[in-house]
Order: structure tokens, then sequence, then C-alpha cells
């Protein structure tokens, strides 16, 4: 933690005198009285830095751990197995304490562990090209939707799903705010998929862009190649949102039309850490480059013809012609970035996919779990990858919840915040990470 000492009666007068005022208060005559505190803050006395760390460890005791309770949470935070060598590694002090880099060619190592990350992502997604990360998810995604006007050139409407995350509609209505960018919704099918007949005929000359989270919100995993399909009837950006982990078992969606990729990658590098910090992701086709915010490392060779890394397709940064930016994103979350690259290096190709299907066979293990049980129900009946929606026909959610709180339990996201229809209904999310006695202790629960 940074100290701070404040300035002593000689220093505070020097520095009234030199700004030509003789008290702070004169600094503060601009504004009205009314809005003006009198008097002095209410706060506590000081304390020696000793009393103070044992007043914050008697705090920090009252926190609940993660080794304590049973988590089921995701809706997009979600709790993957990260190797312990990845925290040993990006605690270096190279690697922590390094900003981001302005000399950019001088910091060949952290150029490289940014140009590794790229071609990840990109081998990942089945996309040519990959920034050097976004901040999170949500703005990765509302980058995107701007993003796809400047390919497009055309058109004020781009189309998303009802069955977005509602957390990062939420950040992208924020951000198009303003921009003359319309968000439309389209409903989505009983079985929780995108209603495809709504999007087609929801297309015009209008749409430059269309969004598809796959898995979806509720978990559900979307056809990207049949919304693809629509592309030739009438000419859309099609933004793909795709949880990373499942496209070790689907079709990455570069390679079946998907013009943009953007998302959320936080859970290869770190757990949940009570909302952050997060990893957002953004890669697209080399046609696209210059439309691209954020970072971009490129390869190539020096004078004596050795490898070299530098930071490529600059006028996209603020820094350099603000007037030209594509964004206003001149930064990136390069140890989350380096964390991530660390993960995927060592469980590799093999542990990747692996790592996925387990999350698809405890999920599918939970499900025929709570089919058996009478008063619980699926309201959602496509495919899924690690979460589901489960419905209370007793109407007794909050009583369940409760019980799961005793028994410290967190048995999924309650979503009756999206309205009636979902006030008894439950988003749970299995991991990898969950052992076949944490799910049946989940299913005793609701049964």
């Amino acid at each position: 933690m940074a100290g701070f000492t404040s300035p002593g009666a000689t220093e505070r007068e020097q520095l009234l005198s030199a700004a030509g005022v003789r008290s702070f208060d004169d600094f503060l005559s601009g504004i009205p009285s009314g809005l003006r505190k009198s008097g002095h803050l209410n706060l506590p006395a000081g304390i020696s830095e000793f009393e103070a760390f044992r007043r914050l460890s008697a705090l920090s005791a009252k926190n609940a751990h993660d080794n304590d309770w049973s988590v089921f949470l995701g809706a997009g935070a979600y709790d993957h197995y990260v190797p312990a060598a990845v925290s040993a590694l990006t605690g270096r002090s190279e690697f922590l304490t390094a900003y981001t880099p302005y000399q950019a060619e001088v910091s060949q190592g952290t150029l490289q562990a940014i140009y590794e990350f790229q071609s990840l992502i990109c081998e990942i997604t089945g996309n040519e090209a990959a920034n050097a990360s976004l901040y999170d998810g949500a703005t990765a995604l509302a980058e995107a939707v701007i993003m796809a006007r400047s390919i497009k050139k055309k058109g004020t409407r781009c189309l998303v799903p009802a069955s977005l995350n509602p957390f990062c509609r939420q950040v992208l209505d924020t951000y198009v705010k303003g921009l003359g960018i319309e968000i439309a919704t389209l409903a989505f099918r009983p079985d929780g998929t995108l209603d495809l007949s709504a999007l087609t005929a929801a297309l015009s000359d209008e749409v430059f862009g269309v969004v598809v989270q796959s898995p979806n919100f509720f978990g559900v995993v979307e056809d990207m190649a049949a919304v693809a399909a629509l592309k030739s009837k009438s000419p859309f950006c099609l933004i793909a949102m795709p949880d990373l982990l499942s496209l070790a078992l689907l079709e990455a969606p570069g390679k079946i039309g998907a013009d943009i990729c953007a998302g959320e990658a936080h859970y290869f590098a770190s757990g949940t850490g009570f909302g952050g910090p997060l990893l957002g992701f953004l890669a697209t086709h080399k046609d696209n480059l210059r439309q691209m915010p954020g970072r971009i490392v490129g390869k190539t060779v020096d004078k004596d013809g050795k490898r070299g890394f530098v930071l490529t397709a600059q006028t996209r940064e603020q820094h350099i012609r603000r007037e030209k930016a594509t964004s206003n994103i001149c930064s990136n979350e390069g140890l989350l970035a380096l964390a991530t690259t660390i993960t995927l290096s060592l469980i590799g190709k093999e542990g990747f996919c692996d790592m996925a299907r387990l999350n698809v066979e405890k999920t599918q293990y939970a499900l025929s779990r709570f089919r058996q049980l009478k008063n619980v129900g699926l309201p959602f009946s496509g495919p899924v990858f690690n979460e589901f929606v489960i419905e209370m026909k007793d109407g007794s959610v909050e009583k369940r919840l409760n019980a799961a709180k005793a028994k410290k339990i967190m048995p999924g996201l309650p979503l009756g915040f999206l309205g009636k229809e979902f006030e008894q209904r439950l988003l749970v999310c299995i991991t990898e990470k969950k052992t076949k006695e944490e799910i049946d202790a989940l299913v005793v629960l609701f049964g």
C-alpha cells in the first residue's frame, strides 16, 4: 500500500502563497455555500499502522471464503480450473508491475506474450486477427457492435436476441446511446434458442449487425451456421459471443460465417474474484483489421533478420491520432491476457478438450438428476454446455434458496429480475470443478 504524508504548516503556507490565496476555503469560493459541507467530516481519529493492520485483519476474517461454499453461479463469470503455475509465473515482478507498453518495442517479452495471446484467440475462434484484449466481455461486445457499423458503413439497427446476457445488454445500450444506433430485440423459441423466423422477418437494409451469444444466457447452444446462412439474403455483420471453452467441442464461429467474435475470457486467468478483474477478447478477419479497437501486436524481423514484435496499425490508438481512433480503448488487460496464455499453453489442446467434455458430462449428470424430481421443471429443451435453467413448479424457490444458504450452497442465479414468468427459475452452472457429491447435494435441496 502506498504511503502518504500530509504537508506541514509551513508547506501549506507556501502552497497557498504560490496560489495567491489566503486559505483553502478561498479555493472553494466558486461553489455555492449551500452545496458545501461545514465543519469536519465524521471520521474516526487516525491510528497507527499496526492498529490499522489488526483492524483490517479482523474485518477480513468475517468474509466468506470460496472453500467454505459450494457455488453454482455462472451468468458470464465462471469458476474453471487454473493451474497453480499461472499465479507463480504472473507474480514475477517483470509481469506483475509492468504497465501497458507505450515504448512498446523495448518490451519484446511483453509484446511476445501478447502476440501469443492473440494467436490462441484466433485459433480458438477461427478468426484471422485478434487484439491485445479489452476490459471485459460486456465492453468487448459493445466495441464489436460499434466496429460492425464501421465495417458496413450503412444502416442504424443492430439485432440482438432476448436470450443475450442482460448485463451485457445493459452495457451495450449505454455504449451506443448518442451514436445513432438502435438496438432491436429478437424473441427466442420455447426451446430457448433464437427464433430464426423472427430474425428473418426483422432483416432489412437498415440492419448492419446481428449479435448471437452461444451458449446464450440460458445456457442453450445456438445454431450459428443457420444465422450466418441468412447473410446471403440480407448482408449484415454477424457478431458471435461464444464461450471460449465450448469451442473445444463446437465449430469455431469464424469458420462458419461470424465476422467478429467477442466475449469474456477471465476464467482461464483467475477465479471469479467477486466480480473482477475480467478479460475481454475480440477477434475478426484480416479485412476488418483497421476497424478493430485496442492494441494489436505483429511479428516482423529487424535489420539483421532477427524475429521481433511491434505494435501495428496504431492509427486506431487514441494517443496516436485521436480524431481517427476507432474507440476510446487504448489500453489492455495485459496481466490477465498473459495468465490466459499460460493456462492454455499448460493444459494444451487435449487438456482444453478434456475440460470442455467434463463440463458437458457433469452438466448432463445434473440434468438427469433434476429430471427425476417431480417438483422441478426444465423450461428449455435446447442443447446446453454447462448452464441450464430449472423451475420450481411448487413455487418454493425462495424457500429453497434460504435452505441452500443455511448449508453454504449458492445454487444458482435467481432469474426473477427478467420478469414474472422467471420468478420461480434459477440459472445453474456446472463446471469441471464440481464433484458428484456437490451436484447430488444440490439436487437434494430441490427435491
